[in-house]
C-alpha cells in the first residue's frame, strides 16, 4: 500500500495493492490491513472547530461504499483514458498492474502537484524507469544536484551522480548545488536510458525533432532523480 501526501492541500491519496485509490482531508491516517486486504482506516484532523474522527473500521456502510468504489474505479479519480496515454508516452503498455501504478502515481504527481500539462507531464515520463520502485517523497534536508543548460529546471538528483547517470548528455551544462529552503516534495524515481536530444547548443536545437533524435546522444540512466513541485523551493549554494 501507499500513502501520498499532496503537499498544496492537507490531503492523503491512498494506494493499494489491487490501485485504489481514496482522496481524504486529513492530518493523520492509521491503517489496518488484513492479508492483502484493507481492514480499517483510522483518519483523524484537525481544524479551528476542534478535532473530528472517523474510523472506517467501524462503519459498514461506508466500507460496502468503499469497496464498490473499488470496484468501479480501479484507479480512482484519474479519468482511464488519461492512464492510456501516460502509460503510452512511458513505453508501459502491456506491463503488469504494478507498473501501471507506478506510472498513475509519476502522472498524477506531476499535473496535479507539479502542475504540468499531459503533453509536459508525459515528456517527463519518458525519463523514468518504470521498473524501478517510483515514490513521491519530501525531501531531506541534505545537499542535491542540478546539471543546469540555461535556466533551473525542476530535475535533481544526488551527489556524486554523473550526467550520464540521469539521462542527460554533458554538453555546455553546468553543475550546481542546491537544498531545500523549505517543505519540498518530490518524485522520486530512477533514470530511464534515453537518447539525450535536448542537452545541445542553440544551432542544433534549430534542427527538427526527427534530425535531433538522429544526432542525439544514449545515455545509460540508473541514477535516482526527482522531479519536484516547486523549484524555487530549492536554494543554490
Amino acid at each position: 500500500m501507499t500513502i501520498l501526501l499532496s503537499p498544496d492541500s492537507n490531503s492523503i491519496r491512498i494506494h493499494s495493492e489491487h490501485g485504489v485509490s481514496v482522496l481524504y482531508r486529513t492530518a493523520t491516517v492509521r491503517i489496518r490491513t488484513a492479508g492483502d486486504s484493507l481492514s480499517g482506516i483510522r483518519i483523524e484532523s484537525r481544524s479551528r472547530a476542534g478535532r473530528t474522527r472517523y474510523d472506517r473500521a467501524r462503519d459498514t456502510s461506508e466500507r460496502r461504499a468503499f469497496d464498490e468504489a473499488a470496484q468501479c474505479d480501479p484507479m480512482g479519480v484519474t479519468p482511464p483514458d488519461k492512464i492510456s496515454r501516460w502509460v503510452k508516452a512511458a513505453g508501459q503498455s502491456g506491463k503488469p498492474q504494478p507498473v501501471i501504478n507506478r506510472v498513475v502515481i509519476a502522472g498524477e504527481f506531476l499535473e496535479k502537484t507539479a502542475r504540468m500539462n499531459e503533453a509536459d507531464a508525459c515528456a517527463c515520463l519518458t525519463g523514468i524507469d518504470f521498473s524501478k520502485p517510483v515514490a513521491v517523497v519530501r525531501l531531506p534536508d541534505s545537499v542535491y544536484v542540478q546539471y543546469v543548460q540555461r535556466h533551473r529546471g525542476v530535475w535533481f538528483t544526488d551527489t556524486g551522480l554523473t550526467p550520464d547517470l540521469v539521462g542527460l548528455a554533458q554538453g555546455r551544462r553546468t553543475r550546481k548545488l542546491f537544498t531545500p529552503r523549505r517543505i519540498v516534495h518530490a518524485l522520486e524515481s530512477k533514470a530511464r536510458s534515453v537518447k539525450d536530444t535536448w542537452t545541445a547548443d542553440r544551432l542544433f536545437q534549430s534542427l527538427s525533432p526527427a534530425a535531433r533524435g538522429k544526432f542525439g546522444q544514449l545515455t545509460r540512466g540508473g541514477g535516482t532523480q526527482y522531479i519536484v513541485h516547486d523549484k524555487f523551493g530549492m536554494n543554490e549554494i
